[in-house]
């Protein structure tokens, strides 16, 4: 036989294994959404729309995404989390047969900003056991390079850096990201404009001042079912929800479509391929 026939036939074959798993994955990610809509739409049974996901769900990728988010719900009505704490593992959200996948990193980073949700209201509740869980688990990736330099697992130390009172709170970092000195990290540049709405928002709340074009993205970041939950809780959401012109600057928003995604799933990438593989259906 050819060599050209064999690449192909190889090709083809390796096409039609990607596609079947992609396929299942936007089939898993499509019942996810059930307890990611619970969060954004602060549902009443949130935690037992996400509770009924994880027993039902077998998973475990998507068990312990999802566990993240019960976390929120058990913090924000004062439920006891040892059994969820105890459950979690965030190895295969990050790792296939126990190496670390970029790839399915990047795909989950939703996760991660929940992840920031987290312990930004663990904090604020005296919600300790919470926050020391969360960092252990997070220590246990510490090795990998390119889980402790990417941008969204930095965020979560120096946001961890403003409530925990250290250093210098964070206000380096979040300014630095905010004047665009962030070459060394790794990033979605998709999403860079709503990690430095996190900063921007964290900034004000230590009492910082911003330039007008930061304090845009704050406005902006309030628009958004996510940016919303964050800002409620910082205290800051009655102040950046006032304003009722739009915002007209292009260069320092995040675009419209990833708006409209955050408010979905919080993640790009989900989104679209969600959608490329409806589009085959």
């Amino acid at each position: 036989m050819p060599i050209f026939l064999l690449i192909m036939i190889a090709f083809m074959g390796y096409m039609m294994y990607k596609n079947i798993g992609l396929a299942k994955k936007n089939k898993l990610m499509k019942k996810y959404f059930v307890c990611t809509d619970a969060i954004l739409n602060q549902k009443e049974d949130a935690y037992e729309i996400i509770s009924e996901y994880i027993q039902n769900e077998e998973n475990p990728e998507m068990q312990n995404k999802a566990r993240i988010l019960k976390l929120i719900t058990e913090v924000d009505h004062s439920i006891d989390s040892s059994d969820t704490l105890s459950f979690l593992d965030l190895t295969p959200v990050i790792k296939t047969k126990d190496q670390f996948d970029k790839a399915k990193f990047q795909y989950n980073s939703d996760t991660f900003f929940w992840a920031i949700e987290l312990l930004i209201k663990a904090h604020l509740k005296h919600r300790e056991e919470v926050v020391t869980r969360l960092k252990e688990e997070y220590a246990r990736f510490e090795e990998i390079e390119d889980f402790k330099k990417d941008i969204v697992i930095v965020l979560f130390y120096e946001c961890d850096k403003v409530f925990a009172q250290y250093g210098d709170e964070g206000k380096t970092f979040f300014k630095n990201l905010l004047s665009g000195e962030y070459s060394s990290y790794v990033y979605d540049k998709r999403m860079i404009s709503f990690y430095k709405s996190i900063a921007a928002s964290l900034l004000v709340y230590e009492g910082e001042s911003l330039e007008s074009e930061d304090e845009e993205l704050v406005y902006t970041f309030a628009k958004m079912k996510a940016g919303k939950i964050m800002l409620k809780e910082l205290g800051l959401f009655d102040k950046y929800a006032k304003k009722e012109e739009p915002v007209t600057s292009d260069e320092n928003l995040i675009e419209s479509d990833d708006a409209d995604v955050i408010d979905t799933e919080v993640s790009i990438k989900n989104s679209e391929e969600v959608k490329k593989e409806d589009q085959k259906d």
